[in-house]
């Protein structure tokens, strides 16, 4: 995605703001372009919204960084120490369809950024480690602490089933304090709306 040529272009063309628009767009951290401002003597002003990582994608051979919005980013920019301080997605059994910057283009990825999200600073109080598929009907998802327990937490945010609770009761279940299951009888936060949890 980048530039092949340079092009020369007047401070004072109209265009400019476009094109810088443009050029600025293409990189894969970058989300959008607010504004751009052109000014005499010459200069510019770019103001744009970067993306931001929330989780890491095992994948054969390594991690694949991803925004909230299942963008692929550029994965060579982390470390492996600052790469492990994300939530890791497991199970995610393709690859980007496209180049950093563009979705990864599988709706299990589209929703374990969502979820990871949606799940925000919870992550860190509950020592969430890792989002992966549950076994089961397709699009549940499970969330992995430190220690290898295990909360079923069902659908991601938007995605929810007919009779599921909401990710937003889900969430709030979450900050409420839990205990995590094992992989064998994880804690269903699905199942704690019957129970009046």
């Amino acid at each position: 995605r980048r530039a092949s040529r340079y092009i020369v272009v007047p401070v004072f063309d109209a265009l400019l703001p476009t094109l810088l628009a443009r050029a600025f767009d293409m990189h894969p951290w970058i989300r959008e372009v607010s504004r751009v401002e052109v000014s005499h003597p010459p200069a510019a002003v770019v103001t744009v919204v970067c993306r931001e990582p929330v989780a890491m994608v095992r994948i054969p051979g390594g991690l694949l960084a991803i925004d909230a919005d299942g963008v692929f980013l550029p994965s060579a920019d982390f470390t492996a120490e600052s790469a492990a301080a994300y939530p890791r997605v497991t199970g995610i059994t393709t690859s980007p369809q496209g180049p950093e910057g563009s979705r990864w283009g599988d709706p299990a990825v589209d929703a374990a950024a969502a979820l990871v999200s949606a799940v925000g600073p919870q992550w860190q109080a509950l020592d969430l480690v890792e989002c992966r598929p549950a076994p089961g009907p397709r699009g549940r998802w499970d969330l992995v602490d430190r220690q290898g327990g295990v909360i079923r937490f069902g659908s991601a945010p938007g995605r929810e089933q007919p009779g599921e609770p909401s990710a937003a009761l889900k969430i709030a279940r979450l900050k409420a304090g839990v205990t995590p299951g094992t992989a064998a009888e994880p804690l269903d936060l699905g199942a704690l709306r019957a129970a009046g949890s």
